[in-house]
Parts: C-alpha cells; structure tokens; sequence
C-alpha cells in the first residue's frame, strides 16, 4: 500500500467542461489552440504477447454494498421500470439511444446504487456519462447529491477494475460543478493512494485536473509523482495536465520545476516535448531574471534541432508561452519551413480496467513545426504595435479546391518574412528591454 498521501490528508482542507469535458486553457496564455488529443498511437502500445493486461479486465462482483448514503429507499418507485431498463444492456453496455434519454438517467442512476451484478453496474456507470451533466443543459439532468453519493460509494467501496474506472471518470465530470464535491475528491486521492497501480494513477491523473488543483497539496502530490514517474505513460499524463493547468499558481513550483527539468532530453519525445512545453508555461510568470527563464529558454533553444518534430515544435510553443522576443529572429530563419507532422499523436498503455487508453498530445492547430512557429510569433508578440497577428488576420481555406494547407502556411510565412525585415529594430528593442 502506498502512504504518500496519509501526511497530506490533514491539510487537505487547506485547502470545464459541459456534458464531455474538455481542456483548460492556462491562465498565462491565449487560448492556444496547441494541445488536442488524437488517435495514433506512437509508444508503450500494450504488449500482445502480456497476460490478460492486455484484455478487458475481468469482472468480478461487487465487494461491497453501496453506502447507506448512497442505497436508495426499498419502495423507491424507479425500481419496475429500472428492471425493464437493466433487461435491455446488449452484452456489456446499453444501446447509446438509450444512454442518451435524458428520462432514463434517474433509471441508470438506481441500478448504479442498487445493482450487485458488476456487469450491469459497469453498464449502469458508463450510461450516466452520458445522461448527466455539471449543470443545467437541454437534454441532459444535472449532476445532483443523488449522483455524486452514488459515485462517491464506487469511488470509495468497490475493487473491481471496471466499475472503479466508470466512476473514476464520472468523478471527473463532477468535479467541474461550481462547488466542488471535496468528498468525491477526497474518494479519488484515496484510490491512488492506497492502490499501487500507475495505470490507476493515469486514470486519476488525466480527470482531477478539472479540480481546482493548483495549491492542494494532496492533488499537487500526485501530479508531481507522476510527471517523476518512470513509466511513460504516467509521466505523459502528469505533464500534458501540468501544461495545460494553471502552472503558475502550483504550491509546490521548484519541485514541479525539478522533476520536468530532469526530463529533457528524454528518450520518448512525448515526455521530453511535453516537460519543455510544461516549462514553458511555468516560465510565462517567472521574472526574467530569474536563471530558470534563461534555462528554460536555452533548453528550447537545444530543443529546437531535435530529430523529432513534436520536440521541435514544443520547442515553440515554451517560447511561445513565455513571450521570447529574443527568440524571433532565430524562429523566423529556421523554423518557418518545417512542415514535419509532430503532433496528432498518443502515447498508448493498458489502462487500469484492461482496455486500450491513450494519452494525446499536439504542438498547433495544424500540427506542424512552421505552424508552431508562428503561433510563436503571434503570442509573443501581441500587445506590440507591430503584432504579428497570425490567428486573427489569416484565415486557411478548407473544402474542395481550396490550397494543400501547407501550401498555405508557407505563403503565410513569407508574409512573416516580410513583417520581420520591416520591426526588425523595433523587436530587437523590445527584446533588449525585456519587453
């Protein structure tokens, strides 16, 4: 059993996302349109040849009853046409017509409280990811004290790997409500601190972020374990969500800044990319006098060259969060003709149920390094007279008959060619003055 969290607990009172979620946008940045997930899979792709670890994790029944909280009463009047519901599961989940009826959430929520075939509770779960939402929305009920009693009971009572991630990931939804439920949040850092599984910490990891995480001790914890994690996977996870948190707000800054330093120049392009970019945002409210921004500065600048794109634009986008006017001339040289695809990616790993998950991971909108770069040159530069406004004054076509789109990008970066050679003095002046 893992103790990292027991000395935590006591100060954790110290201390997005509609119906599926999304990513936060940092607070030091634009919202920058850099970091989507995607579907190829690049790394740890799952071993054919393991044991079952590779397979859908076998069910097993339920551990333990649900919560007195959480059991619904014996006459509750949903218990017939939940019966007739729970007949209808198609061999390990409900058709999504039914999932996505609004009128059967309440239905899906009983069988989740009430159910001891681990199956149908599973079944039950993942049904109400889509019936629920953190609010009041056409079409879907609002997450209620029902809801996150009942999740909270799975979070904190069962064992089995399938039913525990359904509720891992509603827990996540729920914790994008206005007050946050500390008791399911409480739940989850439990689960990764008494479970020594790293794909059980991935799975936490990749749905607290939507927590107000930032300075509590018992969240910053698990992120900094996992962003010092040799497993790639785990690391992966604790860096994109550092990346795209609030990095600057972190109680726990010189660690984070330890342990993602210590992953440059990673073997797995997606850990060493995904630290810089991390870096970077770290950097964007950091003095400039401080040693760590020219360090940070200078690990891009070694990044910028490496063999793989992802790192090359990474390299970028720290530039990019921390306003490196300095770094225009080199971006403007070097960088506005790489085309190379470094984004769009995964990195893959056997999640704690069984199945297949990934991680993703982007460098730009378009997913390539010129890209990158003049996003670049948008950020850092805006607020100048002489912005360089990339993602305001050009539009890519798309559709039938319009250009290859990095026929487009080109043409838009000897636009930015032509805007350097003319503030070109004018950004060396900024540059000097820390502007």
């Amino acid at each position: 059993m893992k103790t990292r969290y027991i000395a935590l607990f006591a100060v954790l009172a110290l201390v997005l996302a509609a119906c599926g979620g999304g990513e936060e946008a940092s607070d030091t940045t634009a919202a920058d349109p850099t970091d989507e997930a995607a579907a190829e899979t690049v790394e740890d792709t799952p071993d054919p040849t393991e044991e079952p670890a590779a397979e859908e994790a076998e069910l097993t029944q339920v551990d333990a009853e649900p919560t007195e909280d959480a059991a619904p009463a014996a006459d509750d009047p949903r218990a017939a046409d939940a019966a007739a519901l729970a007949a209808m599961i198609d061999g390990e989940s409900f058709p999504y017509e039914l999932e996505d009826e609004q009128a059967n959430g309440p239905l899906f929520l009983y069988l989740a409280a009430t159910e001891t075939d681990p199956t149908l509770v599973r079944a039950a779960l993942q049904a109400l990811d889509e019936s629920y939402c953190p609010g009041e929305f056409d079409g879907c009920n609002p997450i209620d004290e029902e809801f996150l009693s009942v999740v909270t009971s799975h979070l904190s009572a069962d064992t089995d790997p399938n039913i525990v991630t359904a509720a891992i990931e509603l827990g996540g939804k729920a914790l994008n409500l206005d007050e946050e439920p500390a008791e399911l949040l409480d739940a989850m850092l439990a689960l990764a601190a008494d479970i020594d599984d790293p794909a059980l910490d991935a799975a936490v990891a990749n749905e607290i972020w939507q927590a107000d995480w930032e300075g509590n001790p018992a969240v910053e914890a698990l992120y900094l374990e996992a962003v010092s994690s040799d497993v790639d996977y785990l690391n992966k996870v604790g860096t994109f969500r550092i990346e795209t948190g609030s990095p600057s707000q972190l109680a726990a800054f010189d660690d984070f800044y330890t342990a993602l330093t210590a992953n440059l120049g990673h073997e797995n392009f997606a850990i060493h990319g995904g630290s810089l970019k991390a870096l970077g945002e770290m950097m964007a409210t950091v003095d400039r006098s401080d040693p760590r921004w020219q360090e940070v500065y200078d690990a891009a600048d070694v990044a910028r060259t490496n063999v793989h794109p992802f790192v090359r634009g990474a390299a970028m986008n720290a530039w990019e969060s921390m306003k490196a006017l300095e770094a225009i001339p080199t971006v403007i040289s070097d960088h506005l003709a790489d085309f190379e695809d470094g984004g769009l990616g995964s990195v893959s790993f056997t999640a704690y149920d069984g199945r297949s998950d990934s991680i993703g991971f982007d460098i730009s909108a378009w997913s390539n390094v010129t890209d990158a770069a003049m996003t670049m040159l948008w950020w850092s530069t805006s607020g100048q007279d002489w912005h360089f406004d990339y993602l305001g004054d050009y539009d890519i076509e798309l559709g039938e008959g319009a250009p290859e789109v990095d026929d487009q990008i080109a043409a838009i970066a000897d636009e930015a060619r032509a805007w350097f050679t003319a503030n070109e003095a004018a950004i060396a002046a900024a540059a000097a003055g820390g502007a």
